[in-house]
């Protein structure tokens, strides 16, 4: 995970945590206004009941008295029953409305954990990564003196040098060595001709040396093909190995013969590492 996932992980976290903050002060702000409302809702009913108690009053005062109460009574009980209908419409509508705001809290805070456990698992992992990339084994190839002798008995001579430039050791080492005497370009059969060669373990800062094949005598056309430029000469080969927390290395190298320079050149291909 390089900086650009951090950064894009951290801003997904900071603006889930802001939306979440944004919808608990919004429910909030409702929670304070709805509480406003129903107070000020209480008192004017409060005085529209002693205003409809007064107006019923009214009403029923030219009735005889058993008469008059007895209408009271039922004006009063219906008004009731008007106002309890009313709390309790009121009521179920404020309960929805809670459900919908928990509902969409609760969805937001699942979603808010899922992207930090997504965040935290995201960051071990690199963590790991990065930890076992410090002190993992690295090997490379150093060219140790190849040269191109002239003599078509045994003509390239030198040592391949494979050095673990890591912290820990590169464990189950071997390695495979080639010559080919060829026209370019470079057959990416790299095995042909190639010796197997092998030592157990290499070290933090451990080196092995491998001689080139000595079998890699050269016809006279190959000889002469050399020297004019139509033929070409590689240096080839892996190395293999295991890190310390049992992943498969490789480390692949290929050099070329520039015979304008008389040496070995690593090639722009055919160099890699694992």
């Amino acid at each position: 995970m390089g900086g650009g996932d951090w950064l894009r992980n951290g801003a997904f976290v900071v603006a889930g945590l802001f939306v979440l903050f944004v919808l608990g002060w919004g429910t909030v702000s409702l929670i304070d206004q709805r509480t406003d409302h129903e107070e000020r809702t209480a008192i004017e009913a409060h005085y529209e009941q002693q205003k409809t108690t007064s107006n019923i009053q009214r009403e029923c005062a030219p009735l005889a008295p058993q008469s008059a109460k007895l209408c009271i009574y039922e004006h009063l009980a219906a008004q009731e029953r008007s106002r309890l209908q009313n709390e309790d419409h009121r009521a179920q509508q404020e309960m929805a409305l809670a459900s919908i705001w928990l509902w969409v809290l609760a969805s937001l805070q699942a979603f808010i954990a899922i992207g930090g456990i997504f965040y935290i698992r995201q960051t071990l992992m690199e963590t790991r990564r990065i930890g076992q990339s410090e002190v993992r084994a690295y090997v490379h190839v150093v060219p140790d003196k190849m040269v191109f002798t002239g003599s078509a008995e045994k003509p390239f001579h030198g040592k391949i040098t494979f050095r673990n430039f890591g912290q820990s050791p590169a464990k189950s080492f071997s390695a495979i060595v080639g010559v080919a005497v060829e026209p370019p370009p470079f057959r990416d059969e790299w095995e042909r001709g190639a010796v197997p060669q092998s030592r157990s373990d290499l070290g933090p800062t451990g080196e092995a040396k491998f001689d080139l094949p000595a079998d890699n005598k050269l016809t006279q056309a190959e000889m002469d093909g050399l020297l004019t430029g139509e033929y070409c000469a590689w240096v080839f080969g892996v190395a293999t190995y295991k890190n310390v927390f049992g992943k498969d290395c490789a480390t692949r190298f290929r050099f070329e013969w520039d015979r304008n320079f008389g040496a070995f050149s690593m090639c722009a291909d055919g160099n890699d590492a694992t």
